[in-house]
């Protein structure tokens, strides 16, 4: 097996163990090593691949500061060069799930890979499905267990450049893209 592959792994200040609303205003800080819920993505993870980075930034600064969060967040991909991004999961959370679903676009418009998961009633999901791939998660983190794994196939699928099947196969939530192909008849 070659090198594992490089994961750039965002999260909010709550899921990043900053703070709760008082630290919602934090800018955008790298760590480079899995945070939080991100240690367990890369136990998901296994040899495969590394969390490089953990791109840690408050939910209310990305959404207040949108272009100034998106500008940090490009040039730190740009500097990481990751093989795929993973964003959250942020389940039902709204101003975190616009902010996936930001990191996400800003690491497809620059070629990278990018999954994220959140609950599909999301702002993220309701705004910009038809552009992201999203694993469906439940409302809140007790649904953390069940999703890392299905979240961790994904990327690895991704960062290894292998074509995705459809979404009620490999489970994503379906984006509106249909492919003909053949059934066979049913005897």
């Amino acid at each position: 097996m070659g090198q594992p592959l490089r994961v750039v792994h965002y999260l909010n200040q709550f899921f990043a163990g900053v703070g709760g609303e008082a630290a919602a205003g934090a800018p955008l800080e790298i760590r480079h090593q899995p945070v939080g819920p991100g240690r367990a993505l890369q136990a998901a993870l296994g040899d495969q691949a590394a969390i490089v980075a953990t791109l840690v930034c408050g939910d209310n600064y990305f959404n207040d500061q949108r272009e100034t969060a998106r500008a940090a967040v490009h040039e730190a991909l740009r500097a990481l060069k990751p093989d795929v991004v993973v964003a959250g999961p942020a389940f039902e959370a709204g101003r975190y799930g616009l902010a996936c679903a930001e990191v996400c676009l800003l690491a497809r418009d620059d070629g990278i890979p990018a999954v994220t998961a959140m609950h599909p009633s999301n702002p993220g999901v309701l705004m910009h499905r038809l552009h992201l791939l999203v694993m469906p998660t439940g409302q809140t983190a007790t649904d953390m267990p069940r999703v890392l794994p299905a979240l961790s196939r994904l990327a690895l699928k991704l960062g290894r450049g292998e074509e995705l099947g459809p979404a009620d196969v490999e489970g994503y939530l379906p984006r509106g893209i249909r492919r003909y192909g053949r059934r066979e008849k049913a005897a």
